[in-house]
């Protein structure tokens, strides 16, 4: 394989960070429980990998069972923390993992530990914590320990993929997705089926979000030190819940409860007894009709606390 330059590396872990940070929104949104989540994800990525790699015989041998079972139990406990808790919660306690690999690569990886990357980390966390300042919750304390051991996991990831490097890291990663598979489907049982929407997404998770950010990070790995490496990719955490609010957003529909009380005045309709001035009586709009006509000004909203409060149902007036 031809050797690629440091600025290079860092680009290609930058974009798996980018692509990692889609998972705990997609990671929430299927409807299964943890261990069926774990099982679907890592079988596909293993399948994923195996088109893509061809890896011979020679190829599983160059696997290492140590980073494979760290990056199995890394799969697990990650995605058990994003079921028992908040994503925010479990990606910012996964990102404890820069720590551990800023403290242990000089023994096992022996790169030197270099004061700026200090620097850089410290830096790099106080600015996570102001930004989940209001998103982290103090519940859910067992899911909050698993997404701790998930950061140890994680740290433990990618120092023995960058060790893996000179030898074949990404026989590692698949063997490491055969396992966690392996491991999480007698925990699955009964809480596989999948719709359509849960069968797309799992498709994502195992293929793009695992498949193809893990060929591109073990890539970077191999110009950039370990340390490095843990930094850029605190990309992730900060990208997280940015995808999860803006789907949030656009997840929105005004339902029935959209009559709520509001500050405007009472329309006339609700003085003269749910009747507009020409005596039609008015009518409620669908949901989807409502929000376009109440963004361009379309819509007059009755006080519903004062309509109820005189034994009235609130409508919505044209």
């Amino acid at each position: 394989m031809t050797p690629i330059t440091p600025p290079t590396g860092r680009l290609l872990i930058t974009a798996a960070a980018l692509i990692w940070s889609t998972g705990g929104l997609a990671i929430k949104l299927v409807p299964l429980p943890a261990a069926g989540v774990a099982f679907w994800r890592s079988l596909l990525t293993a399948l994923f990998l195996i088109a893509v790699l061809r890896p011979g015989l020679d190829r599983w041998r160059r696997a290492s069972w140590t980073t494979a079972f760290i990056y199995a139990a890394m799969i697990l406990s990650f995605i058990s923390a994003t079921k028992m808790t908040t994503a925010a919660n479990a990606i910012f306690l996964q990102y404890t993992a820069p720590v551990y690999v800023l403290l242990f690569a000089p023994l096992l990886l022996k790169e030197p530990f270099r004061r700026a990357d200090l620097a850089t980390l410290l830096v790099a966390l106080a600015g996570m914590t102001l930004f989940f300042v209001g998103r982290l919750e103090a519940g859910a304390l067992a899911g909050n320990v698993v997404a701790v051991f998930s950061g140890v996991f994680f740290g433990g990831v990618i120092l023995f993929l960058r060790r893996d490097t000179s030898r074949d890291a990404m026989a590692s990663v698949l063997l490491g997705n055969l396992l966690a598979a392996l491991l999480a489907l007698p925990l699955a049982q009964g809480n596989l089926a999948l719709d359509g929407r849960g069968a797309a997404l799992v498709v994502f998770l195992g293929v793009v979000q695992m498949g193809i950010s893990y060929i591109l990070y073990v890539r970077g790995l191999s110009a950039v030190p370990a340390a490095e490496a843990s930094l850029l990719s605190m990309l992730e955490p900060v990208l997280s819940p940015i995808w999860s609010s803006s789907a949030s957003a656009s997840g929105r529909r005004p339902g029935p409860s959209s009559a709520a009380p509001s500050s405007s005045p009472p329309s006339p309709a609700g003085r003269s007894g749910g009747r507009c001035s020409g005596g039609r009586v008015p009518r409620s709009l669908p949901p989807d009709v409502l929000q376009e006509r109440e963004v361009a000004g379309r819509v007059d909203r009755p006080d519903a606390g004062q309509l109820l409060s005189r034994g009235r149902r609130p409508v919505f007036i044209v």
